[in-house]
C-alpha cells in the first residue's frame, strides 16, 4: 500500500465475513491519529491524521552506514539516545544536555558495528521510547 495523499480509500479482500479491524495498534506508524471503526453491512474504517508531529521513528531500518533518528520532544531538557547490543552492552550514545523542545532529528555513524539487531532507546523528559535496528 502506497500512502501519498491525505485522503485514501483501500479495498482489502477477506475470506468470510470480516469480525474486527486493526489498524496500527500500537501507534507505530499513525503516531497521533484518530481511529474510528464503523460497521453496517461491511467493515469500514475510517483514520483521521492530525497535525502533530510524528513520534520515534529510524531511518533507514536496516542500516549500513548511518541511522537518522527522527522524534518529537513536548519539552526542552536533555536526551540521550543509546544503541545496545542484544546482550544489553552500550554500542553508541549520544547525549545531549539541553535539545530545544519540538521535531528533532540526530543521526549515528553505524559502520563500525557488527551486522546484527540492536535496540535504541531514547531518554528525554517526555520518557523512554525503544525501536529495534537492523545492522547489515
Amino acid at each position: 500500500v502506497f500512502n501519498d495523499r491525505p485522503d485514501q480509500v483501500f479495498d482489502l479482500p477477506a475470506k468470510g465475513q470480516p469480525t474486527g479491524i486493526a489498524v496500527d495498534p500500537n501507534n507505530r506508524i499513525l503516531k497521533n491519529a484518530t481511529v474510528s471503526v464503523i460497521t453496517a453491512t461491511t467493515l469500514i474504517a475510517v483514520v483521521l491524521a492530525t497535525d502533530e508531529p510524528a513520534g520515534f521513528r529510524v531511518f533507514p531500518n536496516p542500516a549500513t552506514d548511518q541511522l537518522t533518528v527522527s522524534f518529537y520532544t513536548a519539552q526542552a531538557g536533555p536526551i540521550t539516545l543509546r544503541l545496545t547490543n542484544t546482550l544489553g552492552q552500550p554500542v553508541k550514545q549520544l547525549t545531549e544536555t539541553n535539545a530545544p523542545l519540538g521535531l528533532q532529528r540526530r543521526w549515528l555513524n553505524v559502520s563500525t558495528l557488527p551486522a546484527g539487531r540492536y535496540v535504541l532507546t531514547l531518554d528525554t523528559m517526555d520518557g523512554r521510547e525503544t525501536i529495534a535496528v537492523l545492522i547489515e
